[in-house]
């Protein structure tokens, strides 16, 4: 009996030293958690006591970073509108880093665009051929006026003298006598076909109440339904006007005389050949004369010319085509 209780106490002191060593494991878990959550606090409150304020990037502070080498962060610019300069020429031996020098002195340069150098040469200059875009082809405002009956009838008057004009003069679509008549345009080009009907003005009163022309009185309330009141001094003169734009169209081109066509600094071939055998054409002595372009030495200056027409023929081209 007194072995069996001995060994219920060891029991009981053995059950209560394992409770005893959870609890305080337990505790110490705790504390540990705790010391974690002071640690991350306190670091974190110091990280935030640490971070500089943000600084305001003005223009000023934005060079004074760039020049102490500190990174200056990009911000997005502001609505802007660009324009672009288009240099139709450029010489090949000027670079690209000479017009970007020239042109950052403006303010506002962006960029350079240089387009590929461009093989086809006439004497050694560029063509600079530049093909026809959508923005030549915009929609250009004109005058009211150009909307007017009298003036539209007008205007194809004066295509019709022009279609004629071109006719007569390239001799496209020639008519016989025969057919000419005192009243009308008779022509046998298609696009004059029944031109006369639209070129002659039927008067018609029910027409004119129908097309309601006229203009509202200044007592009316509906101010947007007034017509512009059309002055026929205005509709004449507008009419004269493009009348002699039109005028040397409708004009044969005149034949210039010899004098005021040398007096414009027209060339004659002949003088030119003449001069240019003359240039080539030196006198060194006394029946000697000598021939720049070959070097070779003559007894007269006949032999010096029948010489250039023998063997420089493709020079004398060159002087007959200019």
């Amino acid at each position: 009996m007194l072995n069996s209780g001995r060994v219920d106490s060891v029991r009981l002191d053995s059950d209560q030293e394992n409770a005893s060593q959870e609890k305080a494991a337990k505790e110490a878990a705790e504390k540990a958690k705790e010391t974690k959550k002071t640690t991350i606090r306190t670091k974190a409150s110091a990280t935030r006591r640490k971070r500089p304020t943000l600084k305001k990037w003005t223009p000023t502070n934005r060079l004074r970073a760039k020049k102490e080498g500190e990174v200056v962060p990009l911000t997005p610019r502001p609505l802007h509108r660009t324009s672009s300069i288009f240099l139709r020429t450029i010489s090949p031996r000027v670079t690209r880093a000479e017009i970007e020098t020239i042109c950052k002195k403006y303010p506002g340069f962006l960029r350079v665009s240089l387009s590929d150098p461009q093989p086809e040469q006439v004497k050694d200059g560029e063509l600079g051929a530049i093909v026809n875009r959508d923005l030549s082809r915009r929609v250009r405002s004109v005058s009211a006026l150009s909307a007017h009956k009298t003036v539209v009838l007008n205007d194809l008057k004066l295509a019709a003298r022009i279609i004629q004009e071109l006719d007569s003069r390239h001799k496209i679509w020639n008519q016989n006598e025969s057919l000419e008549s005192s009243f009308g345009l008779h022509s046998d080009n298609p696009i004059l076909k029944d031109i006369t009907e639209y070129l002659v003005e039927e008067a018609s009163a029910e027409e004119e109440e129908l097309l309601g022309q006229g203009v509202v009185p200044d007592d009316s309330k509906n101010k947007h339904a007034q017509a512009i009141k059309v002055i026929e001094k205005e509709v004449n003169d507008y009419c004269e006007q493009y009348k002699t734009k039109l005028d040397h169209l409708m004009r044969p081109p005149e034949q210039l005389s010899d004098s005021e066509l040398a007096s414009l600094g027209a060339k004659s071939e002949d003088v030119e050949v003449e001069k240019f055998i003359q240039a080539n054409t030196q006198e060194l002595a006394k029946d000697k004369w000598l021939c720049p372009l070959s070097g070779k030495k003559f007894k007269g200056a006949q032999f010096v010319k029948k010489h250039i027409f023998n063997k420089f023929s493709d020079q004398l081209d060159e002087v007959k085509k200019e």
